[in-house]
């Protein structure tokens, strides 16, 4: 998946990360390589900086849309992002990439995943890897 982005440091970051993982476990490094950059950091702060430059080009990956939250419970931390042609996309505030205050009128960038409704017993969708774009102040 890396490779078929176009983001050379997301796969140089790839690349370190399994170094290091393997080198700090005593694996066999032979078909591994890292860039000279990466040599000196732990396989924890590789994955957080590969984290977050795949989370940042994620568009490269994988099929992302633009959205408003149109409801929001905080209490129960889920809420609905409205879809033009479609119902409302149901999400979860632990679907976001990172930990962000989610408001309504927010808008928001987001994937969508095969689910299945436990309640209705039916297969759905719902968002995930949402990440606030803006806030809309014209309503």
């Amino acid at each position: 998946m890396v490779k078929g982005g176009n983001h050379s440091e997301v796969t140089s970051l790839a690349q370190a990360l399994i170094y290091q993982l393997k080198a700090e476990n005593g694996k066999d490094l032979a078909d591994c390589t890292i860039a000279d950059e990466y040599k000196d950091v732990n396989s924890s702060t590789l994955y957080d900086r590969f984290y977050n430059q795949l989370m940042e080009h994620l568009e490269e990956y994988i099929t992302r849309y633009e959205g408003k939250i149109v409801y929001y419970n905080k209490d129960k931390e889920f809420g609905s992002i409205y879809q033009e042609d479609d119902d409302n996309l149901f999400f979860r505030q632990a679907d976001y990439i990172y930990d962000e205050v989610v408001e309504k009128r927010d808008v928001v960038e987001y994937s969508v995943m095969k689910t299945f409704d436990v309640k209705k017993k039916v297969p759905t969708t719902k968002a995930v890897l949402i990440k606030t774009l803006y806030e809309d102040i014209n309503y």
